[in-house]
């Protein structure tokens, strides 16, 4: 099977993580979600859940300060963390109409959403 292009890295407990879940949902994009925890560690479990991952090459990639959600683009090369930076590259790549009008006055609205503060 061949990998998907995008990669997520993160849990789905994380409120950021699902930050990032609801915009990929949005976009419609394929991807693969890496259960990882930072705070959970190599060994942690959560639920019943294992986690870890945060010795994986493609997360330390990604994440250079171990934190979730990270994600990874094979189609264009972008490694990138922080749920706002994600949501804005998602956005922008795969549904720019996620982002609305290209109209200056509607682009404080657009980063309230993206940085989950509502309308």
């Amino acid at each position: 099977m061949a990998t998907r292009r995008l990669v997520l890295y993160g849990r789905s407990s994380s409120l950021n993580t699902q930050r990032v879940l609801w915009c990929l949902h949005e976009t419609g994009v394929p991807f693969d979600l890496r259960l990882t925890s930072a705070t959970l560690g190599e060994s942690g479990r959560l639920g019943g859940t294992a986690f870890g991952g945060t010795e994986d090459p493609g997360f330390v990639r990604c994440s250079p300060f171990g934190q979730i959600p990270a994600l990874s683009d094979s189609a264009t090369g972008a490694q990138l963390w922080e749920s706002a930076s994600i949501i804005r590259y998602l956005a922008a790549v795969y549904k720019p109409s996620l982002l609305g009008p290209a109209v200056p006055a509607y682009r404080p609205q657009e980063a309230g959403y993206r940085l989950g503060q509502g309308g």
